[in-house]
């Protein structure tokens, strides 16, 4: 499947930059992307595939430490990820935002959109031992749809209160990785990224840059 990318702009300020689902294969044990919707315009056109490559590294470093049901919010440097896991732990949507997003929009969105997910592709991601791009119309509605948080506010303020159901909070990227190992060597081991990402990735951090989630 080919990677759709998505051009509607969001309420500046309040920027929705991507959702993707990603989940652990029953033959090879990997984690793989399976669906992914990106909304990265608002980004420098030379990093945005390096801001892309970073959602996907995190998805993929952090998805076999969460625990079944889970929901997980991480900050670090004025981005958040939201983080919700299904209820067999083997499948988790991923939505990425700047700090201005509202939190309780962010998790209606992955609450819906996971269970769009589960009732349209079903169990057929895991027949897939690599990344893919599986098509989910629904999801992406909600993905376009939620890039206007005014469009959704009404409609998402009768769903579930987000702030009463338990969110483990991460300081940063690390604390969600749970590894002993140090986030830059996880970043220069990691397949996700390209070369240029790592070397962007280096030189960013020697020059005190907020160029990435890290």
């Amino acid at each position: 499947y080919k990677r759709q990318v998505v051009s509607t702009q969001s309420t500046w300020g309040m920027r929705l930059y991507g959702l993707l689902f990603a989940g652990v294969c029953p033959e090879d044990q990997q984690v793989h992307i399976y669906t992914r919707e990106y909304e990265v315009s608002s980004f420098g056109f030379f990093v945005q595939n390096s801001v892309k490559e970073t959602f996907k590294f995190v998805c993929r470093e952090s998805l076999l430490n969460l625990k079944p049901e889970s929901r997980h919010c991480v900050q670090h440097e004025g981005y958040l990820a939201y983080i919700q896991m299904n209820e067999n732990g083997d499948l988790g949507a991923f939505v990425f935002c700047d700090a201005e997003y509202p939190r309780r929009l962010a998790f209606a969105l992955i609450k819906k959109a996971l269970e769009e997910y589960n009732a349209t592709v079903r169990d057929n991601w895991k027949k897939f031992k690599s990344d893919e791009n599986i098509p989910c119309p629904a999801a992406r509605k909600l993905f376009l749809d939620y890039q206007d948080p005014k469009k959704v506010d009404a409609l998402s303020a009768a769903q579930e209160n987000v702030e009463r159901t338990q969110v483990i909070m991460h300081d940063n990227i690390q604390k969600l990785l749970a590894r002993n190992e140090d986030i830059d060597q996880l970043v220069q081991k990691s397949k996700d990224f390209s070369l240029q990402s790592k070397v962007f990735y280096k030189n960013s951090k020697k020059m005190n840059k907020c160029c990435t989630l890290f």
